[in-house]
């Protein structure tokens, strides 16, 4: 009897978390949302990724580029399937969310000098935390970028420095 009730309340939750994750995917998708969700944090980005991955933290200003960049990643077909690869987690931070002094800050912290404050910017990162690179904001320029330095079959970053 115990194990029927153990078995059915498994069965409750698994159905749920399905019913959950098809709602989601079709709430996006109204929406034009097509690519992996991004962490919430560049912390929890890093954490999520393994050893030998990447993460890709981009800074949205709240300019006509920043709208520009926020759109591709979430429906251009290129950068989605760029996100999509093995061991690379994404973050996203909004000036106009997250608040503009919090996004320099943060942008100062893991680009130092390498970018500018206030900016669209774009950064690849290491499982450490270490800048690889800092891409650039344009859209089509960005993933062909990341496109050349993320390995398509994994987490291996491609020998372009």
């Amino acid at each position: 009897m115990e194990s029927l009730l153990i078995l059915g309340v498994a069965l409750v939750g698994a159905v749920g978390a399905v019913a959950f994750w098809i709602g989601d995917r079709r709430r996006r998708a109204a929406v034009g949302v097509t690519g992996p969700r991004p962490c919430p944090s560049i912390g929890e980005a890093l954490g999520r990724v393994p050893p030998s991955g990447h993460v890709l933290a981009v800074f949205l200003s709240a300019d006509p580029a920043g709208e520009r960049l926020s759109e591709a990643l979430a429906g251009d077909a290129a950068l989605v399937r760029l996100l999509g690869r093995p061991g690379l987690e994404h973050a996203i931070l909004r000036a106009d969310r997250d608040g503009a002094e919090v996004v320099a800050r943060l942008l100062e912290k893991y680009a130092g000098e390498a970018a500018a404050a206030g900016a669209t910017t774009a950064l690849l990162l290491d499982a450490e935390a270490g800048l690889r690179a800092v891409l650039p904001a344009d859209p089509a320029a960005l993933a062909r970028e990341l496109g050349a330095r993320i390995a398509p079959g994994g987490d291996a970053l491609v020998a372009k420095e």
